[in-house]
């Protein structure tokens, strides 16, 4: 599910993970989304064990991979 972010707009597990694979740090996220940087981390953990990878780099490969992010998802 989505959380909201700023301005009550919700982001989707798809535009953490995008923001993740941009190299930003928990913190960074947060302050982007208006969460906290504990939420963010627990959300990256979570996909982590659901994609069975123990990296954030692996997440992002594995994500790539799977079609679950595009690079034009990543690329600022």
């Amino acid at each position: 599910g989505g959380v909201a972010g700023l301005g009550g707009r919700r982001y989707g597990p798809k535009r953490r993970a995008a923001l993740a694979a941009q190299g930003k740090s928990d913190w960074e996220i947060g302050r982007l989304l208006g969460i906290s940087e504990s939420t963010v981390h627990k959300h990256i953990e979570d996909a982590k064990r659901r994609f069975g990878v123990s990296t954030r780099i692996q997440l992002v490969v594995r994500s790539l991979f799977d079609a679950k992010l595009s690079f034009s998802d990543v690329i600022d």
